[in-house]
């Protein structure tokens, strides 16, 4: 199936820039909040179950607890960055070992940064305040614990997956940054990306439109283990729901759209296919495929008020937020944890403490240090010759340059998340 056909040669090429999505900073910023407000609730299992509460009280813990929608979010956000980075790159003649290098200089080196200084900080707490990162709700193991096999998969990010290749199966406590689970998997969808990069532009969309359609049929037809570590256990589909967004507001050629919208249908209505879980529970599979649909969609119902979104002035502290989100994902949860820790053995254990409390502390001095991070060491890996978005592209996409489209006048940051994008 050759879902996506090359330039016609009788087309003049014209210079134009890739759609970029200014809102995404703020998509951003909303999924890392989630995700950090989620962690800073996340005592709130270890209060007494009781069937004296209240409506509104079950109501806000239950919302609460949907803060892992962040992830998802992220993977579709990372798959929309990340293509149209590649497809960018490919025409500006880049190559694959450019996308490569770009990608680590983005990913490994903030990340073994926060890792150094989360053994350090977890050392010294852990001296001052035995328990306040090692207490079993949540735990975080003593560095000293993490045997080398594990430190490699710590280095490498994958440790997700490493275990099932040695023989040794994957245990959250071997993780140091639990919450770098979900880079493991975008190391792997940048990798797939990469390799296909070592093809002619027009192969590259082909080959995960036929690797998505593998995945998704062996979803549909076979049970997957969505915690197996490796990309084709679904979760490459949140990534490919992101792709197909891009495809879908970089062209006009209905045809496309239809091959796009129809695969974001099939997997909307694939994740609805047992409504009695989705209602029985507050995450799993089912929830997680919800949430990556559902919100590519959303992407590309919003995409024509993009420029009107992002002018939205009460907005933009979150939207300030989705541009360091990498640094907060990263440092958030060495910071939290002591946190939750010391209030939960102070007694701050209720609803009402968690709220007035717990999660302002731990969001603030979470974006504090993230601001901090940011600014001090992410920054200095941002950047390289070749992710200049603002030069001009000589060639276009697999899309004929009239078919893409651009607001005027605005200049839109493309720069993925640290798993852009978690990330």
């Amino acid at each position: 199936m050759n879902a996506f056909e090359s330039q016609d040669p009788s087309e003049k090429d014209t210079q134009s820039e890739i759609s970029r999505y200014l809102f995404l900073d703020f998509w951003r910023g909303f999924a890392c909040l989630a995700v950090v407000v989620h962690h800073a609730a996340c005592f709130l299992q270890l209060s007494p179950s009781t069937t004296n509460r209240s409506s509104i009280e079950q109501l806000i813990r239950n919302i609460l607890t949907l803060g892992w929608v962040g992830v998802p979010m992220f993977f579709v956000i990372s798959g929309y960055c990340i293509m149209a980075s590649a497809m960018k790159l490919r025409a500006k003649g880049g190559t694959s070992f450019d996308f490569f290098r770009r990608r680590f200089r983005r990913i490994f080196p903030p990340y073994w940064a926060c890792l150094a200084a989360s053994v350090a900080i977890i050392c010294i707490v852990e001296w001052l305040a035995p328990g306040a990162y090692t207490h079993p709700h949540h735990c975080i193991s003593h560095p000293t614990n993490i045997t080398p096999i594990h430190w490699v998969g710590n280095l490498t990010l994958t440790e997700t997956w490493l275990g099932n290749v040695i023989g040794y199966p994957f245990e959250w406590n071997n993780l140091l940054l639990g919450q770098a689970w979900t880079l493991c998997y975008e190391e792997q969808f940048y990798a797939i990306i990469g390799l296909l990069l070592l093809g002619s532009r027009k192969v590259l969309p082909i080959a995960i439109s036929f690797l998505t359609l593998a995945i998704l049929a062996r979803c549909l037809f076979w049970n997957a283990n969505l915690n197996s570590g490796f990309f084709f256990d679904g979760r490459w589909l949140s990534f490919a729901a992101g792709v197909a967004v891009y495809f879908d507001v970089t062209t006009t050629r209905r045809w496309v759209k239809f091959f796009t919208r129809s695969y974001l249908l099939t997997g909307l209505v694939w994740s609805l296919h047992s409504p009695w879980t989705l209602i029985q529970t507050t995450s799993g599979v089912e929830h997680e495929r919800l949430a990556s649909f559902s919100f590519a969609f959303l992407l590309i119902a919003t995409y024509r008020f993009d420029v009107a979104l992002n002018s939205i002035r009460i907005l933009r502290p979150i939207s300030k937020c989705g541009v360091m989100c990498y640094s907060i994902y990263l440092v958030h949860w060495t910071i939290e944890k002591p946190i939750l820790t010391t209030f939960h053995h102070l007694g701050f254990s209720t609803l009402f403490d968690t709220l007035t409390v717990i999660i302002p502390l731990g969001v603030t001095a979470s974006v504090a240090v993230g601001y901090l991070f940011h600014r001090y060491v992410e920054v200095r890996f941002m950047h390289s010759p070749l992710a200049n978005d603002e030069l001009p592209l000589q060639k276009t996409t697999s899309f004929p340059q009239s078919t893409l489209k651009e607001p005027q006048g605005h200049n839109r940051s493309m720069v993925a998340p640290g798993y852009n994008q978690a990330s």
